[in-house]
């Protein structure tokens, strides 16, 4: 939740002290949903790429403590998060059940591109799937993909984030994800190893 705020930083940073013109924005789970909580105040943003973002903080934590590996009852993982949320507020003033990403959505317009892996067990596709349909702007895109939370995207994945970044933010043709960098075998490198 307080993630927008370092999200925040780095843009106004990127604006005033780097000079950058047009900014758009791409996360991923946590900086995705971060990405998206910045994007409700920030309507400037060229545009928006969130890669399994969550509609909310209490619907991903039930999700995740009831229903994945030896999850617990629901009525028990409820207890167990009231029991969770009453301290972190308690010691941060953050409110874990107010975090409603899905509810951001309601107040965004830059263009978005919102993808979800289909067998993804931490994020389900249905979190994307909300986020997608409360969107207040009329130019969205949901992508979908096979695969897990952590596993590589495809790179059909990734030619349709390039094409958005350079279709918002107005780029030659020469920033095309063909000119990204490369493997010797001619496979995208991650961006920490380009």
């Amino acid at each position: 939740h307080f993630e927008k705020d370092d999200v925040e930083a780095a843009v106004t940073w990127l604006r005033t002290v780097a000079g950058a013109g047009a900014v758009a924005l791409w996360g991923r789970s946590m900086g995705a949903t971060s990405a998206l909580l910045h994007a409700a105040r920030d309507g400037s943003l060229a545009g928006l790429i969130c890669d399994s973002p969550f509609s909310s903080v209490e619907a991903v934590s039930l999700e995740v403590v009831s229903e994945g590996p030896g999850g617990m009852a629901r009525w028990l993982a409820k207890l167990a998060l009231a029991a969770v949320a009453h301290s972190v507020h308690k010691r941060t003033g953050f409110d874990m059940c107010k975090c409603r990403p899905v509810d951001a959505a309601k107040a965004c317009t830059v263009p978005l591109l919102i993808a979800t892996a289909t067998a993804d067990t931490v994020v389900r596709p249905h979190h994307s799937e909300a986020i997608y349909a409360a969107y207040a702007g009329v130019s969205k895109e949901l992508v979908k993909f096979g695969g897990s939370h952590s596993s590589a995207r495809p790179t059909s994945f990734l030619r349709a984030a390039s094409a958005f970044l350079a279709d918002v933010l107005d780029l030659p043709p020469s920033a095309a994800i063909d000119a990204a960098p490369r493997s010797e075998r001619g496979r995208l490198l991650p961006l920490l190893e380009a």
